[in-house]
């Protein structure tokens, strides 16, 4: 008999009662193996796996999702289509206060002094002798700024920070757990996002450029910025 698909083959495996579905998260890397072993040994349906349990890393004192299923699938999507990169573990800290900008623009090496709201600006965290401490991404907020501040420690960043509060206005916050991250890649990324957000297509001219958008009551920030090239 002559089957369309791929798809119609995998039913016809089911019907025939050579495969069975399995749709529980498993983890391709510790469960997979084991489970296609177990079931040979028993002689049972082969196991098709609905939902692969992402693989988690560790850098910077956080962890991140090294692959959700299959690294190759996921790097053609990024490359001529859109996929979406998990990086709520990326350190974050809030500056606020009266002193903000001016406490920035002292001690970080690009100017924040002029920096608008709505805009961004990459700059560095220096030693007095100039030795790099950490290089950071600033997004000028109406009444604060955020500090993405990619793998580095953000503790030790908002200790290093904090010494140099002395008699200024500032408030430093870890805000790592309180905003979830996600990048949005790839060719299409722009088109999925004036879907999802209703982003306008003259919004978000320049990099770093950010606007806050609401999407089923959740307040979300959609900066211009690329980590993928």
């Amino acid at each position: 008999m002559a089957l369309k698909d791929f798809r119609e083959y995998i039913s016809r495996l089911e019907e025939i009662g050579e495969l069975q579905r399995i749709d529980e998260e498993v983890d391709p890397h510790l469960e997979v193996g084991a489970i296609i072993r177990r079931s040979y040994d028993l002689g049972a349906p082969a196991p098709f796996f609905q939902r692969l349990v992402k693989r988690w890393v560790r850098c910077g004192g956080s962890q991140f999702p090294a692959e959700f299923s299959n690294v190759n699938d996921e790097c053609m999507a990024i490359e001529n289509t859109c996929g979406f990169i998990e990086l709520s573990g990326v350190g974050k800290l809030d500056v606020s206060g009266v002193d903000a900008r001016s406490f920035l623009h002292r001690l970080l090496s690009h100017d924040i002094q002029s920096l608008a709201a709505g805009t961004g600006r990459e700059a560095a965290l220096l030693t007095p002798q100039a030795h790099l401490v950490a290089l950071m991404t600033i997004l000028a907020l109406p009444e604060s700024f955020h500090l993405d501040l990619g793998f580095a420690p953000v503790d030790s960043l908002a200790d290093a920070l904090k010494r140099y509060v002395i008699a200024d206005d500032v408030v430093i916050k870890n805000s790592t757990t309180r905003w979830a991250t996600f990048a949005v890649e790839g060719p299409h990324a722009r088109a999925v996002l004036v879907s999802l957000l209703a982003l306008r297509s003259e919004e978000l001219p320049l990099p770093l450029a950010h606007t806050e958008k609401v999407m089923d009551g959740y307040t979300l920030r959609v900066t211009r910025h690329s980590i993928a090239g």
